[in-house]
């Protein structure tokens, strides 16, 4: 596939989660439709990505999911938008299997619908066909790896392990929450249907071309209160 068709390419939105952490802050909302200023968090994630030329996107929902469907149901961002429900939590991975028959283009965008990689996606997307890669996975840099695991590269940028969170100084790459996906991928994926990308499926198929794209933009995530209230400081990204 050509970056010239990058309009054919879809974009799975993970975006089922409960957001345990931020209910304290946000109520009984899904996670995703935060305010930031006054727009939703996923909306502006949307409109960041298609910008790049995207304009098919499956939303892979759960909790919540009717609030979800009623703001997209008339929606003005000029995309396509088709809604994934999950009757129950499938995790980041299950949510991906449950969506596929949904899923038109090879490879397709995956995006974590509760942070924003910052990284340019159609340098992403050459890599990958550059790479002839299965999966490619986007990382930031950041100076300490507290709150996230990390990922170490090997020769060629091809990603050789994932680590538990750990306290790590330095440039610790982690993943950014944005991937590009192969058709083929979903045929190695676990036989069961609640898993995680980042725990039962990448670090079980590290012997396949699984990449880490080095991205240079800032990475940003609203999954706990104080990281929520740093993008809200910003009202846009």
């Amino acid at each position: 596939m050509s970056i010239k068709n990058i309009n054919g390419i879809d974009v799975v939105v993970l975006c089922g989660g409960l957001g345990s952490r931020l209910k304290g802050v946000i109520g009984e909302i899904p996670k995703v439709m935060v305010k930031i200023g006054d727009r939703s968090f996923l909306d502006i994630l949307i409109e960041n990505i298609s910008r790049f030329g995207f304009k098919r996107f499956v939303l892979c929902t759960g909790y919540k999911s009717d609030l979800i469907e009623k703001h997209y149901k008339d929606n003005n961002l000029g995309v396509d938008i088709v809604i994934s429900k999950e009757k129950d939590l499938l995790g980041t991975g299950g949510a991906i299997k449950n969506a596929q028959e949904l899923v038109n283009s090879d490879p397709f965008l995956v995006v974590n619908g509760d942070s924003s990689s910052g990284i340019n996606i159609k340098d992403f997307l050459s890599f990958h066909l550059d790479k002839q890669a299965l999966i490619s996975i986007g990382l930031a840099c950041i100076s300490k790896s507290v709150d996230y695991g990390s990922i170490s590269l090997g020769r060629d940028q091809r990603i050789v392990k994932f680590q538990e969170k750990q306290e790590q100084e330095g440039c610790i790459y982690i993943n950014a929450g944005i991937y590009l996906v192969n058709k083929e991928a979903l045929f190695l994926m676990p036989n069961f249907d609640k898993f995680s990308l980042e725990y039962d499926f990448f670090p079980k198929i590290l012997d396949k071309k699984i990449y880490g794209y080095i991205g240079q933009g800032d990475f940003l995530d609203i999954g706990t209160p104080d990281r929520y209230q740093k993008v809200k400081r910003l009202k846009s990204f």
